[in-house]
């Protein structure tokens, strides 16, 4: 977990709170070690009013969820449901967030916006993951 820190630490000196407008994730949200603390670190960096945009082909319920899950589980991914998606990002603090999917064409995409009254004092700090 050493590297995690350390990549965590780079971040936090490389990009300054409130820094963003628009912040995309295609296809790599499942993969994320830490769910929770990246949606705070993403949130963080976006500027009052700023969006998040989740796009994946895999999720629980999807058209191909079947051959997903097979896939997904030996990875240790992520496989949120379309409702699993949504709290994720309410829980972690975005507002106005918005869950398209298109279950014929296997694919979800989700957005959230940093509410725009939030200021620098309020942007959330970054939470390291712990050492084992």
């Amino acid at each position: 977990m050493a590297s995690l820190d350390r990549v965590a630490l780079w971040i936090e000196e490389q990009h300054p709170a409130l820094e963003y407008t628009l912040v995309t994730a295609i296809e790599t949200h499942y993969y994320w070690p830490d769910l929770a603390a990246s949606m705070l670190e993403i949130r963080r960096v976006l500027k009052s009013g700023g969006t998040l945009m989740i796009l994946a082909e895999s999720y629980r319920g999807s058209r191909f969820d079947a051959l997903q899950r097979v896939v997904m589980k030996p990875l240790k991914s992520a496989h949120l449901s379309v409702d699993e998606h949504r709290e994720l990002f309410t829980t972690a603090g975005y507002s106005d967030v918005r869950v398209s999917e298109q279950r014929g064409r296997g694919w979800i995409c989700v957005t959230g916006r940093v509410p725009d009254l939030m200021t620098r004092q309020d942007a959330p700090e970054l939470v390291r993951p712990s050492s084992r």
